[in-house]
């Protein structure tokens, strides 16, 4: 955007409006640039706005990234030109991450959509044409300090955006299984289900009323217990897992090594998928519903949300540092193969034939498997905007730097 074209804008509007198609640098406490504030121009802002509301995806919908209007709340009492322009209906994003700060300085910032159908410009579905470059400039306004609670949201949606990856995996991995412990883990499923059920029904309540009201609290709670205790259970699961797989891999070889993966891998790699599932929905949860605390805190309880904010932190930590499930059950296959390579011939094909087929099948089904397509490293931002009703709406949409 050229400052001509910035003129233009801000003469034929409010002048109290953001520089359209610029971006300012949002600063740590230390002063530190670690993320940005984007400002969309109008066209932008109204092509955005269609794709979020006449085609819903996973990234926009209700609990799958999405923040309520007290971010958006939050960034604006830190900075009144910010607070003015979501009042004045400018679509604002919002990202923490210097990496794409350094690629809005040096023009390479792309803004694209999960389903990867925005790379780089926005295309209007009716005409096919390009509405408009999404390249910002530097507006010419100091950088602003965000509060800790927006550095803290866009962490954990960041970290909520990883674990739907992980997830979509493990979804893919249990297609092939064909004996699932469904019926062992109904309990866990109903538990985190409704669970994210009354997450919902609290997020939609607070948007009408605006405010945390008692007996949401107590709903939350609920909640609440719920979903820690199924994160508890699915962690000592997959723990228990993971301690048996390190186990082998360190202290098995040869013949005893290959006939220990192939027993574990042939007997409980299923529920493990499943448990490694289940731990995943439940992480999911417990972010979400540490979020919904934050807001009742920001309410109710102002001095808490620094130690909750910290708690969320450790949790978030906690999730990164989880074992991957995916990895383990290649280790293990990895280090079958590689015992049984160990074991002479006769071995392998006279007296443990069937152990032998056992691994080569195994090996043979995941190089059969299709290649994923690899995913470009993503960071997720907020997107906040007033609609025709003067709601404050806000959604996750993915930005990525271009190589």
């Amino acid at each position: 955007m050229r400052i001509l074209d910035w003129l233009r804008e801000m003469v034929s509007g409010d002048p109290e409006r953001l520089p359209a198609r610029s971006f300012i640098p949002l600063l740590t406490d230390g002063g530190e640039e670690r993320g940005a504030i984007l400002v969309h121009s109008d066209e932008t802002r109204d092509l955005l706005v269609r794709e979020f509301t006449l085609q819903p995806t996973a990234d926009v919908a209700p609990h799958g990234g999405s923040i309520s209007s007290y971010f958006a709340d939050q960034l604006g009492a830190t900075a009144g030109l910010v607070n003015t322009a979501i009042q004045s209906r400018q679509l604002l994003q919002v990202v923490g991450s210097p990496q794409v700060l350094t690629g809005l300085k040096n023009g390479s910032l792309t803004v694209m959509r999960s389903a990867g159908q925005m790379t780089g410009t926005v295309v209007s579905n009716a005409t096919q044409k390009i509405a408009g470059q999404l390249r910002f400039a530097p507006a010419n306004i100091a950088g602003i300090v965000g509060p800790l609670a927006i550095w803290q949201i866009l962490n954990a949606v960041a970290g909520v955006t990883h674990l739907q990856r992980i997830n979509a995996k493990l979804e893919a991995l249990q297609r092939g299984i064909e004996r699932l412990t469904i019926r062992l883990q109904a309990k866990t499923y109903g538990q985190l289900i409704s669970a994210v059920a009354i997450l919902e029904e609290l997020s939609k309540q607070c948007a009408i009323t605006g405010t945390f009201s008692p007996d949401m609290t107590v709903k939350l709670a609920l909640a609440e217990r719920d979903i820690r205790s199924a994160l508890a259970e699915q962690r000592l699961l997959v723990q228990r897992f993971d301690d048996i797989s390190k186990q082998i891999l360190q202290e098995a070889k040869g013949k005893q090594g290959a006939f220990r993966c192939n027993q574990l891998l042939k007997e409980e790699s299923s529920e493990f998928l499943m448990d490694a599932k289940l731990l995943t929905a439940a992480s999911r949860a417990s972010v979400l519903a540490s979020e919904a605390w934050i807001r009742h805190d920001l309410e109710h309880n102002p001095r808490h949300v620094s130690m909750r904010l910290r708690d969320l932190e450790s949790e978030m930590d906690t999730i990164n540092n989880t074992v991957s499930p995916l990895g383990i059950l290649q280790e293990l296959q990895k280090h079958a193969v590689d015992c049984l390579s160990e074991m002479n011939w006769f071995s392998r094909n006279i007296f443990n034939r069937q152990l032998n087929k056992d691994i080569q099948s195994r090996m043979l089904q995941q190089n059969n498997e299709p290649e994923e397509t690899p995913i470009k490293a993503v960071t997720p931002s907020v997107v906040i905007w007033k609609d025709q009703n003067n709601q404050t709406k806000s959604v996750v949409i993915d930005v990525a730097v271009e190589e």
